[in-house]
């Protein structure tokens, strides 16, 4: 399947399944782009990233119910026939919002997919990475959103242990030609160098994506 197939069936009729399930309170598609969209051979997960889609429910229970459904079994069929199932990866995510994000249609946002640094626990490594380092990210100018996520393994994903310890989704104050780089300033250079004390940079990835917002989430 070509990359353009891909996007204009996944936007165009698998998101619009998606946005049918019953219970669901929030539906986010963005599209991967850049050299972080493409493989990775040193980082904890190599393959190719053609997206992310994010889905909020009111809890696990409600997710399960939904994919029971007839519209769910629609739903997943339908992205039989679209996702490489054994190269992608599906987590249940916590959520601790930083910075409250615009959730603005066309939006460019960087998504990290985090691997706690070596010698840590991830009791550790979550401990520090949502208070000293989110602590950090809410005063850095130019930051308009930050969510951390730290990362739970799904019933029936293809991995027993999730390759990725925490997701950090981030929304700067660009203009459109920047394609979401980051303005520096003191307070971000201090905030990217204190990613070294909890964060393994080299299995760690950066991936920019345009978002689509299909359901603001509530």
């Amino acid at each position: 399947m070509s990359a353009e197939e891909f996007r204009l069936q996944w936007l165009g009729v698998h998101g619009q399944i998606a946005r049918n399930l019953p219970g669901i309170r929030g539906l986010i598609f963005s599209e991967a782009f850049g050299g972080g969209a493409g493989g990775a051979p040193a980082s904890s997960f190599p393959m190719a990233i053609d997206g992310f889609a994010q889905m909020w429910f009111a809890n696990r229970e409600a997710f399960v119910a939904a994919t029971a459904s007839d519209q769910g079994k629609k739903w997943i069929a339908d992205g039989d026939r679209l996702i490489d199932r054994q190269a992608s990866r599906s987590f249940a995510l916590g959520m601790r919002v930083v910075i409250e994000p615009p959730r603005l249609e066309g939006l460019i946002k960087r998504t990290i997919l985090i691997v706690r640094k070596q010698g840590m626990t991830k009791p550790q490594f979550l401990k520090y990475w949502l208070s000293r380092h989110a602590e950090l990210a809410s005063g850095v100018p130019g930051l308009i959103g930050a969510v951390f996520n730290p990362v739970q393994a799904m019933p029936g994903s293809p991995a027993n242990e999730p390759e990725f310890d925490g997701i950090t989704e981030t929304w700067w104050e660009t203009s459109p030609d920047d394609l979401g780089g980051k303005p520096r300033s003191a307070a971000a250079d201090a905030w990217m160098a204190d990613a070294d004390n909890c964060i393994d940079l080299e299995r760690s990835r950066t991936v920019p994506s345009l978002e689509h917002v299909l359901i603001a989430p509530e």
